[in-house]
């Protein structure tokens, strides 16, 4: 069949018995997909440029805030104030020392035997105990039998003569304890006596309950960690008494719940490596983001607006160029009104908001014209003016009496564009939330805190 037989979604007799009403349940379920695939694409792109915007604002905060601190001496309390965000560099880390009987390791006790020896120098010390499930992956439980998951922070940790927090201390990086195997082992007999190091297998650096090789549905397997770095690196904020996590000044609130960085590294490791690691940023990494985003926006389109086209020639000829277009105007429009957003947001949730009644009221056919009219008319009747109720008007709505030729020569605007101005402004609306561009509700919730707050 040739593409000029086709019958077309937005055909005369589609448009006057009406799109959905006449539709197959085959182009409903396309004109379904392709709207749901418009406004998928409208929150992937609009999420994109929101982590992007806010990502680049953080890193670039804080290199602004940056701090470099040597690690001992005079000049390392005369540059670091409350506040500052500030690195060192090649420190040395002190810990303390974990034995049998440092309070909460008492379990280690029972696995003496195959502990290389019976204290630890670090920064933490954790007991981690995995069970074999049916889905043949070992996953963490924090209690089996005699066993439980333990983590013994040290008190007074610190890297040159700076204080590190608790949150800092337990993001330090350590090492697995090795594991060798006891002289007395022997295999458990079912779920009798606890275990130890005298009935659990040793099998690269963990103990193991059952066969490793084999394991079973149940079997347990427990392996030691301590956090051994004897020199580091530290990004983090001075409090004033220790390096805490440190919050980018002026950042969105919500901003993945207001993130806070700080980073501590075995070794010799920049300020650009280790911000790197806890904010990575690229520019690079949002054009691939962009690009899926306004591929599913074109897919989306080509079968809201030809979904009848499919058989026998997807979309008849040139559907793809014809649906283009509107997929590359509403990724602009998106991006445009999140970049907006984060430098004047008032003014962006103005342009939404009238961009979206700007489509929907192309969507509709209202003739801008006869609105005009109207307008003026009424504002002539308020001040008292000749009435002119006499004057003919133009209709404001399309009917299905009023012939195709007629209804295209009053406004100029063909269906297809009606049909892709009710899709764009139906992404903007979903991306809204993201962005908070067209979030009213927020807008006005931040001026009652706001009001709260100066209360």
């Amino acid at each position: 069949m040739a593409s000029d037989n086709v019958q077309r979604l937005l055909s005369r007799s589609r448009i006057e018995q009406g799109l959905w009403t006449s539709a197959t349940w085959c182009q409903r379920v396309l004109m379904i997909l392709g709207g749901l695939l418009v406004v998928m694409a409208c929150h992937l792109l609009g999420s994109n440029e929101d982590f992007f915007i806010l990502r680049g604002r953080e890193v670039a905060a804080a290199k602004r805030s940056l701090v470099e601190v040597p690690c001992h001496g005079a000049a390392l309390w005369s540059s670091v104030e409350k506040g500052s965000f500030v690195h060192l560099q090649n420190c040395e880390v002190i810990g303390q020392n974990f034995s049998l009987d440092t309070l909460g390791l008492s379990i280690l006790y029972a696995f003496r035997e195959s502990l290389p020896a019976t204290s630890f120098v670090g920064s933490w010390f954790r007991v981690n105990v995995e069970r074999y499930a049916d889905d043949g992956l070992w996953h963490p439980i924090r209690e089996v039998d005699n066993l439980r998951q333990i983590s013994v922070l040290a008190h007074g940790v610190r890297i040159g003569a700076l204080p590190l927090s608790e949150t800092l201390v337990a993001s330090m990086p350590g090492t697995t304890v090795p594991i060798v195997q006891s002289f007395d082992y022997k295999p458990r007999e079912g779920a009798a006596g606890a275990l130890g190091a005298r009935n659990m297998m040793a099998h690269e650096m963990k103990l193991y309950s059952g066969n490793p090789q084999w394991p079973r549905q149940g079997d347990v397997r427990v392996w030691f960690a301590v956090g051994d770095a004897q020199r580091g690196s530290a990004l983090a904020e001075w409090s004033g008494s220790e390096l805490d996590m440190w919050s980018p000044p002026g950042m969105a609130d919500d901003f993945e719940r207001q993130r806070k960085l700080g980073i501590v590294a075995s070794g010799t490791v920049s300020a650009q490596a280790l911000l790197s690691k806890i904010a990575p940023f690229s520019t690079a990494a949002v054009w691939p983001v962009r690009g899926v985003g306004l591929l599913i926006l074109w897919c989306g389109f080509s079968l809201l607006l030809f979904p009848n086209h499919i058989v026998p020639d997807f979309c008849g000829a040139c559907c793809c160029c014809r649906s283009f277009p509107c997929a590359l105007v509403t990724a602009a429009l998106v991006g445009g009104l999140c970049t907006l957003y984060f430098y004047a947001a008032l003014l962006a949730t103005v342009i939404g908001v009238s961009v979206v009644v700007a489509l929907v009221a192309v969507s509709w056919d209202v003739d801008a014209r006869a609105v005009r009219r109207k307008l003026r008319r009424f504002g002539r009747r308020v001040r008292g003016r000749k009435n002119t109720a006499g004057q003919p008007m133009l209709a404001l709505e399309f009917s299905t009496d009023t012939p195709i030729g007629a209804f295209q020569e009053r406004n100029g605007v063909s269906r297809t564009i009606r049909v892709a101005a009710m899709a764009t402004a139906i992404g903007i609306i979903m991306a809204g939330p993201v962005v908070r561009s067209l979030a009213l509700v927020d807008l006005f919730g931040d001026y009652y805190d706001a009001f709260r707050l100066n209360s």
